[in-house]
């Protein structure tokens, strides 16, 4: 059996665990810019592509998404 003072100072379990939360909130931010991102990168090509057919009279302007 482990002493219980022993016991008190043996946090790596704790560590671990706190590490872990913190790469997990960490990832979290990570993917949610990436879809800001990519939302505005989308909405940013969109508008483009709107604005470019609306000034184009070629049938080139029809491929837009």
């Amino acid at each position: 059996m482990v002493p219980a003072a022993v016991a008190a100072r043996d946090d790596q379990g704790a560590s671990a665990v706190e590490y872990s939360l913190l790469v997990a909130a960490v990832a979290t931010v990570l993917v949610t810019v990436a879809f800001a991102i990519g939302l505005f990168s989308r909405s940013t090509y969109d508008s483009t592509c709107t604005n470019l057919a609306d000034h184009i009279t070629t049938d080139e302007a029809t491929n837009c998404p």
